[in-house]
């Protein structure tokens, strides 16, 4: 993952903005099963979510009673997200604006996921568990994630925790000190960081490590359960990808703790790229084995620079998924480089999240 993204100008904000304030917006996919949900989720560093979030249009509910979908309102989701900008979407609430709303069927649930909040001060030196925001907090305010959310149930905002590098680019590195206190330091920050932003989840990042997988599994364990029972969060994703150090660590997080992780945004643009559409559905059908019982995204980078991009196959091999029924979501890295392009693959995530399998 990157740990960086670009900027939106005041100036193209308002022409974004602009060009789309007719309509509303949310949206995020989880699972496409009527046993489950499918979530659009992505990630944004820098860009404004009300940017993104005018690519969805929550008009899109309304569909006839009639269909399956919207009759048991079992959510799909469409998770996007991006390592240094991050956005996400979660449940079928909306779609993308510019999109007529009549060719969308209710269900997709937006997520967007801030990156990051990182447990480092800005030497950068780690703090052992007190979370500080990294993410452009002239662009992403507090005031602009409650404006985002305001009055669009189906949309859902999160941070993202960890990410690979931090300030001159240093490597991030999962490193207590010490297991409880960094549980209590981090449930303490986190909270704050939450409540001040409006948010909904936790998103789990950590790509290096100075902690066994063990340490790993139940300092995460523990800070995700401790959020979720006292209701400080709703939802709690992680982030791997295959790397043997990497899996090592968040599969002995799962083996544990898997019951209270909502999502596995699995980073399959990690592979390489010009990875063809029967190798991703190869990896796809590997990593759902490993993280057993989970709802797997499948996802993408936005500027096409690993995996199956968008150009070559990434939603064949999603509709291929989908009719099987394994399509529990679409995540996006990332929201800063899919503004250039009017957040199109996020929209078409949307379109097809929202047809009925």
């Amino acid at each position: 993952m990157v740990n960086f993204g670009n900027t939106l100008s005041p100036e193209a904000l308002r022409k974004f903005r602009g060009a789309n304030d007719s309509t509303s917006t949310a949206s995020s996919t989880k699972t496409s099963l009527h046993k489950s949900r499918v979530n659009l989720e992505e990630k944004a560093r820098s860009a404004d979510c009300n940017a993104l979030l005018k690519a969805y249009d929550e008009r899109s509910y309304c569909c006839p009673s009639s269909h399956p979908k919207r009759r048991y309102r079992y959510p799909r989701r469409l998770r996007t997200r991006r390592r240094a900008c991050t956005g996400s979407t979660s449940e079928p609430s909306s779609r993308a604006s510019g999109s007529p709303t009549s060719r969308y069927t209710p269900g997709v649930e937006f997520h967007f996921i801030l990156s990051f909040a990182i447990d480092y001060d800005s030497s950068p030196s780690p703090t052992n568990g007190r979370f500080n925001v990294f993410w452009d907090t002239d662009n992403l305010t507090p005031a602009q994630v409650a404006s985002i959310k305001s009055g669009k149930s189906k949309v859902k905002v999160a941070v993202s925790l960890g990410g690979a590098s931090v300030g001159d680019g240093s490597t991030v590195y999962f490193s207590p000190s010490d297991p409880e206190s960094w549980v209590s330091n981090a449930v303490s920050s986190l909270t704050t960081i939450i409540k001040q932003y409006h948010l909904d989840g936790i998103d789990i990042d950590y790509e290096s490590f100075r902690a066994d997988p063990d340490t790993f599994a139940e300092c995460i364990g523990q800070l995700i359960s401790t959020l979720k029972s006292r209701g400080v969060i709703s939802f709690a994703s992680i982030a791997p990808y295959a790397d043997d150090a990497v899996q090592s660590h968040y599969l002995a997080l799962w083996s544990r703790y898997g019951h209270l992780i909502d999502y596995v945004n699995f980073q399959f643009y990690a592979y390489d790229a010009g990875t063809t559409v029967s190798q991703f559905i190869g990896y796809f059908n590997e990593q759902s084995q490993n993280y057993g019982g989970g709802k797997v995204l499948v996802s993408f980078i936005s500027d096409g620079s690993g995996g199956l991009s968008p150009a070559n196959g990434f939603f064949t091999a999603c509709g291929r998924l989908k009719s099987e029924g394994k399509l529990h979501g679409i995540f996006a890295w990332c929201a800063d480089d899919s503004k250039a392009e009017g957040f199109k693959y996020e929209k078409q995530s949307q379109a097809l999240l929202a047809i009925s399998p």
